[in-house]
């Protein structure tokens, strides 16, 4: 009877009902703890959303001229064209560009680090003069 009041006794001596206590406090204290830690430092695979822009006559003909995005996002500009000359789709503000060319798939990955409003620029390097001409095209916003 004056084990029970007193807590247990084995080969490692008497252990008290407080120290098993103590035990399962600091048990539940590290589980939750590690639970937390899992919660805050796993992060859902982030996915990449692709957008089909089809360029003709230097303007979008087909997808979308406004593309609203979040901060982090990732984003891939596919576009295609039929127009004969060679030229550059220029994101600003993100100094990313691709070379636009006909029967051919450019391809422009960006990952919307900074919010804003950022255009979607055509750059038309022309054959007779130095000056290269830019058409928005539209926009990436980044909230």
């Amino acid at each position: 009877m004056a084990e029970a009041q007193s807590g247990l006794k084995g080969q490692f001596g008497a252990i008290s009902w407080g120290m098993v206590a103590g035990l399962l406090v600091a048990l539940v204290a590290v589980l939750v703890v590690a639970a937390l830690l899992a919660k805050t430092t796993t992060k859902p695979a982030t996915s990449v959303k692709t957008y089909n822009l089809t360029v003709n006559n230097h303007k979008i003909t087909a997808g979308p001229t406004t593309i609203r995005v979040a901060r982090g996002d990732k984003i891939v500009l596919q576009a295609t064209t039929d127009d004969a000359q060679e030229n550059d789709i220029v994101v600003k503000g993100y100094d990313q560009k691709t070379t636009l060319e006909k029967g051919s798939l450019a391809q422009l990955p960006i990952t919307a680090g900074q919010a804003g409003s950022f255009d979607i620029v055509l750059r038309i390097e022309p054959e007779t003069t130095s000056q290269a001409q830019e058409i928005v095209l539209g926009r990436i916003e980044v909230k």
